[in-house]
């Protein structure tokens, strides 16, 4: 576990996502969501949970540039294409 920080840091952002979220500080809870879609360990579920969660918010920049980052990581289409829509949502 000391040798690997960031799966530390990924495991402790979660317990904090998920003590913020049973006491009932949705907004703190989402800024740990968010913090955790920075990580590796983070799966592409969880990812795209979180960009769906800010367009509902209206956070368009931030629904953006989680969404173009999972289209570098994965090359997948559907990333782009939700960019792309979200770009005139947030003008």
């Amino acid at each position: 576990m000391e040798n690997e920080p960031t799966l530390l840091n990924f495991q402790l952002k979660q317990e904090l996502y998920n003590l913020a979220l049973s006491l009932g500080y949705r907004d703190e809870a989402m800024e740990y969501l968010i913090d955790l879609a920075s990580y590796g360990e983070a799966d592409i579920e969880l990812k795209e949970g979180i960009i769906y969660s800010l367009i509902d918010k209206g956070e368009y920049d931030r629904a953006m540039e989680i969404s173009k980052n999972l289209f570098i990581e994965s090359r997948d289409r559907k990333y782009f294409e939700l960019t792309i829509h979200i770009i005139p949502k947030g003008w």
